[in-house]
């Protein structure tokens, strides 16, 4: 709201960091390895795709209409005006900005501009768009020199291992806890709580809760009560049909 003051803007400043996470279940691992650096734990991924990062000149955006396939492609860009101008041919068009938080398979982005501009440049723009796409991306730009096209440039030059190197067994993370604490967790449950103990258990009931209403009523100085109690304690409990 407008009279609103924030005062912190970081989460670190009112809370510590009990644990970083690191890996990633969306990100490819071409993404992954050339994001890693910008991270003080690195950055590691399950996803197995790699290569898929291409890069191709601008020409007009007339030809966009034969590059950019509505059925598989998620076209974004880096501002409104570019919007604008991919919405008047009919391609659904989102910027970066709006598309944040959300993933697609296939990914297209797209640069009109040939000036030199800083948004181009922007790490935050850039992490947020090379960060979407889970099988295939593509990035349209008449400059081969800005953050994205090297990026792409880098990804494409890294080895197998280099991009192995960023990866984690995909079944292990996939799980809500690590293999050996299941394991632990299993047998705890099964070694502390034995059948037969659950069984000597439920034939104490009854008589617990016969014992711990006597004491009750007796505390409470109410002979009446207690006799009655006494009459229904001796009678047989009723049985399940």
């Amino acid at each position: 709201t407008r009279n609103f003051e924030v005062k912190f803007h970081k989460i670190s400043e009112i809370a510590d960091i009990t644990k970083e996470l690191n890996i990633t279940y969306r990100c490819t691992r071409s993404a992954t390895a050339i994001l890693s650096g910008h991270y003080p734990q690195g950055m590691m991924t399950t996803s197995g795709i790699e290569g898929e990062m291409k890069q191709q000149p601008f020409d007009t955006l007339e030809s966009l209409q034969h590059t950019i396939d509505q059925n598989k492609h998620t076209c974004l860009v880096f501002k409104q005006s570019e919007k604008r101008e991919l919405i008047k041919l009919g391609i659904r068009t989102s910027t970066i900005h709006e598309f944040q938080g959300r993933q697609a398979e296939d990914i297209v982005i797209v640069r009109t501009s040939t000036k030199p501009e800083d948004i181009y440049n922007s790490t935050p723009h850039c992490l947020v768009g090379v960060t979407r796409h889970t099988r295939s991306f593509l990035y349209i730009s008449p400059n081969t020199d800005d953050t994205l096209s090297k990026w792409i440039q880098k990804a494409n030059s890294l080895s197998s291992q280099q991009l192995l190197n960023c990866t984690v067994d995909k079944e292990a993370e996939n799980s809500p806890t690590p293999k050996k604490d299941r394991v632990q967790n299993n047998f705890l449950a099964k070694t502390q709580f034995p059948k037969e103990k659950h069984k000597l258990q439920l034939k104490k009931k009854p008589l617990m809760f016969w014992n711990s209403l006597y004491k009750k009523i007796k505390n409470t100085q109410n002979p009446g009560k207690l006799n009655q109690l006494t009459r229904d304690s001796n009678s047989p409990l009723p049985t399940k049909t």
